[in-house]
């Protein structure tokens, strides 16, 4: 989305999609740990991660972690990006309702995103990869975009008849994350 390629880019802020307390075997580390961790999914760039936290801290579902550079009061370590297939079962029952709360959060961004999207080829648009939004579908979007941008997800609905975007949106990050897609709108290789 908002990231160069080739461009070595980082998340500053995380959300839990799943928090442990202690004693499972990291994927990356391969030893149990004895503080506890959390699998994140990125705010900016929707990069799947494991941190592991200071003793004392304790989260829950969609809380909001600093990841950045700097002082993280609850971060120990940035243990690296993981993939779909090494989330935990609560992560990946989390991802879409996280990933559609970050959508919800952030509705200026992508928005914007969506009055930007632009033509993969001749015969089809970004706006198609969304889940369930075919040629017709598109067409309207791009017509009504042309005419004026969208102003917000309402906005968008009214407009277009299409419930739902946010997750349209979330639907679309999950599946980039969780299988291979040729075409990405969200996230990063």
């Amino acid at each position: 989305m908002g990231f160069a390629r080739g461009k070595r880019v980082f998340e500053e802020y995380g959300y839990v999609l799943d928090f442990v307390e202690e004693g499972r075997v990291l994927s990356r580390v391969g030893r149990p740990v004895h503080s506890p961790y959390a699998q994140l999914l990125g705010e900016d760039y929707f990069t799947l991660l494991e941190v592991s936290l200071f003793p004392h801290v304790r989260l829950g579902p969609k809380d909001r972690v600093f990841i950045g550079k700097g002082d993280r009061p609850q971060v120990k370590n940035v243990l690296g990006r993981i993939r779909y297939s090494e989330l935990t079962p609560q992560a990946r029952f989390m991802l879409p309702e996280v990933a559609e709360f970050i959508i919800v959060k952030n509705e200026p961004r992508f928005i914007d995103l969506l009055n930007n999207l632009q033509s993969i080829s001749p015969k089809m648009h970004a706006v198609e990869l969304l889940p369930s939004i075919g040629k017709m579908n598109a067409k309207k979007i791009l017509e009504e975009r042309a005419r004026k941008p969208f102003s917000s997800f309402e906005d968008f609905s009214v407009r277009t008849g299409i419930q739902g975007l946010a997750r349209l949106m979330a639907q679309r990050i999950v599946e980039e994350l969780s299988t291979e897609v040729k075409y990405r709108i969200f996230t990063r290789d």
